[in-house]
């Protein structure tokens, strides 16, 4: 901390207990404002002055030059290199991480309500098909947002009769895309 900064500091004490007399409060509040306008401009300079020096040591800031120092790299150049790794490192967790989002528990109901149109289509008599409700079917996670749906629909078939049945259906979803894909049904 520079000099200035430090009488300031005192200037801003003085000022703070200035404030507790009765004759000297008008004069420490003004004293107090301006101590604390004058030391956020010493502290800014103060920033400025530390940046220049570690922009022209090959960094982006002084924090860039204190987090460099505190991580053990000597050179600007190797920084540099880590940075670029620690950045790619912190986009593929965030990639990840939406990843999981898009991709979690939370889309096992969008599977099996997609599901259900294509197996729909299989049947003799679509418009009669009578899917469970979703606590009574499993929905399991294969990775890659891919979701296996095992359940089962109740429809008629050729001759009018009710039956159930069966089916397990692959479910891929495109995250960028927001679409669902069938990629294997089996009855």
């Amino acid at each position: 901390m520079s000099i200035i900064a430090g009488l300031l500091s005192l200037l801003i004490v003085a000022a703070v207990v200035g404030l507790f007399k009765k004759k000297f409060r008008k004069r420490a509040a003004f004293v107090l404002v301006g101590a604390f306008a004058a030391f956020a401009v010493v502290q800014s300079a103060e920033k400025a002055k530390l940046d220049v020096a570690a922009q022209k040591a090959g960094y982006l800031d002084h924090l860039d030059l204190v987090a460099a120092g505190e991580a053990g790299v000597a050179s600007s150049e190797e920084w540099e290199l880590s940075r670029a790794d620690r950045e790619e490192a912190v986009r593929e967790q965030a990639e990840r991480d939406r990843r999981a989002r898009e991709c979690g528990e939370r889309q096992h109901i969008s599977a099996f309500v997609m599901s259900q149109n294509p197996v729909s289509t299989t049947l003799r008599a679509p418009s009669t098909a009578d899917f469970p409700s979703f606590s009574s079917i499993r929905v399991t996670s294969v990775g890659s947002c891919r979701f296996r749906v095992d359940a089962y629909v109740d429809a008629q078939n050729g001759f009018g009769a009710q039956i159930r049945t069966q089916y397990q259906a692959l479910m891929e979803r495109d995250p960028d895309a927001d679409t669902w894909q069938l990629i294997e049904l089996d009855f």
